[in-house]
């Protein structure tokens, strides 16, 4: 191994929540929501690395490598972020306490994203099968195209959809 991109996907920072409180059959209770939630794929630099001694001549070939990792995984939280649409505006959490009512929206929310990471996973290993074992430049090149044709895609679908009411 030349390289390794540490990757996840978490929640962009304009997701919101709206969490509110009444009283049901005499008890206090707090009631959240989704409002807005997209996902995005993040790098962690910490956990991530490169061997300097890589030959020169390679160099490209493992920084377009790892490229396409981040961009896997960026796929795949942008499709997180399309099929949550639906699933998102249904929530609603019903708990005793402020925090409750946090916590379950967070674990509900990392669930899946956990599912999304994991069938994310086969295609990792698809791509590194194809470009990891052996030096295959015309193999990476048709990954790369055809993820950066995907990434495209998928901004016109997530523009497209907050178009929509």
């Amino acid at each position: 191994m030349n390289a390794h991109t540490a990757t996840l996907i978490r929640w962009t920072a304009d997701s919101s929540f709206r969490i509110t409180s009444g009283d049901l059959y005499g008890q206090r209770y707090f009631f959240g929501r989704i409002e807005r939630l997209a996902f995005e794929a993040v790098m962690l630099p910490d956990r991530s690395w490169w061997n300097p001694k890589i030959p020169a001549n390679m160099r490209s070939y493992v920084l377009q490598h790892e490229q396409i990792h981040f961009a896997l995984m960026e796929l795949a939280a942008r499709q997180l972020t399309i099929d949550t649409q639906k699933w998102a505006s249904e929530v609603l959490v019903m708990e005793p306490t402020l925090q409750e009512v946090r916590a379950e929206l967070g674990r509900q929310i990392k669930e899946r994203i956990n599912a999304a990471m994991e069938a994310n996973l086969k295609r990792q290993a698809e791509f590194d099968e194809d470009t990891s074992l052996f030096f295959n430049p015309k193999w990476q090149q048709w990954w790369s195209r055809t993820v950066e044709e995907e990434l495209k895609q998928t901004h016109r679908e997530r523009r497209d959809h907050k178009k929509d009411p």
